[in-house]
């Protein structure tokens, strides 16, 4: 029997990508991820298509969906530090990654009942200038990263709210990412 995993990527062959396309900042031309040998489907260039081909407005979308046995990755990379990121960011994505993906897996003939689905928000750390402290008088508010990440906290609470679009969600930096991929996916990721 074939995997969703196989399954998919055989669909969307064409937007296998590395983690370092995968992860590249478009206006800042960097990536979160060195180069690798993990591909991986580009999940904004298939909403792209789907929206395209339904002739419906374009829809916000993870960057990349990992599958894991019968778990489901969306995965967003933001390559900004945590406090620059805003909540209003994601919510958008959320609600449309699961939709795109619900429509993919019925196109695929399987039941998405069998399937956990996890939000992965990552992002580039807690590093901040002097400067970005400073100027960003909102700091106070959004993030405390000795005690909780307040992101992670209210894309919870928005998931909630939405009526659990996503089991988990996680907005962690690309070190837990890294260290997290390794432990449950590959343990060669050279993210």
């Amino acid at each position: 029997m074939e995997s969703l995993k196989d399954k998919f990527e055989c669909k969307y062959e064409a937007t296998l990508k590395n983690f370092k396309e995968l992860s590249l900042d478009g206006d800042k031309n960097q990536s979160l991820c060195v180069n690798t040998s993990h591909k991986h489907c580009n999940f904004d260039t298939i909403t792209q298509q789907i929206c395209s081909s339904q002739n419906i407005n374009q829809r916000q979308s993870a960057d990349t969906i990992i599958f894991l046995d019968k778990t489901i990755y969306c995965v967003e990379f933001k390559n900004k530090a945590l406090p620059g990121i805003k909540l209003r960011d994601f919510k958008q994505k959320i609600i449309d990654s699961k939709k795109t993906l619900l429509e993919i897996l019925n196109s695929l003939r399987e039941n998405h009942k069998e399937y956990r689905f996890i939000f992965c928000a990552v992002h580039n750390g807690h590093q901040e200038s002097k400067e970005e402290k400073l100027n960003n008088i909102e700091l106070q508010y959004q993030y405390n990263f000795e005690h909780q990440n307040l992101l992670e906290l209210n894309l919870k609470q928005f998931n909630v709210d939405k009526g659990n679009i996503f089991n988990e969600i996680f907005a962690e930096d690309v070190d837990f990412f890294r260290q997290q991929f390794t432990e449950k996916i590959d343990g060669n990721l050279p993210c």
